[in-house]
């Protein structure tokens, strides 16, 4: 990544790093997609100054969307996607959180209904 310093120290979207990192991501063995969103997301709001407007679903966050229902394949959400409840949330990080953490009780729900 430091051969992209310069690259990245420019970018004023985090969507833009996210695919910026991906080729660097996919030759180092053993780094999924949870490590990718979470070293831009640490890149993005430590040293850029932005944040993601869309959901990143990987992982637990990947298993919440999928209770509610949604279509994960693309890997991201926007807010609109999600129902009313969610989408008081303020952030797209606080979605992914929130889908991470209570995705075994969004799978109860969905199952129980």
């Amino acid at each position: 990544m430091v051969e992209k310093s310069k690259e990245i120290a420019s970018l004023k979207d985090f969507d833009e790093l996210y695919e910026l990192v991906r080729p660097i991501k996919d030759r180092i063995h053993g780094v999924g997609p949870l490590l990718h969103y979470d070293v831009c997301l640490r890149i993005a709001t430590g040293f850029l100054e932005v944040k993601p407007e869309l959901i990143y679903v990987h992982a637990g966050a990947k298993e919440g969307a999928r209770a509610l229902g949604l279509n994960t394949s693309n890997g991201k959400l926007k807010k609109d996607d999600f129902p009313a409840e969610v989408k008081r949330l303020d952030s797209a990080e606080d979605i992914e959180v929130f889908l991470c953490v209570k995705k075994d009780a969004l799978k109860a729900l969905r199952y129980n209904s």
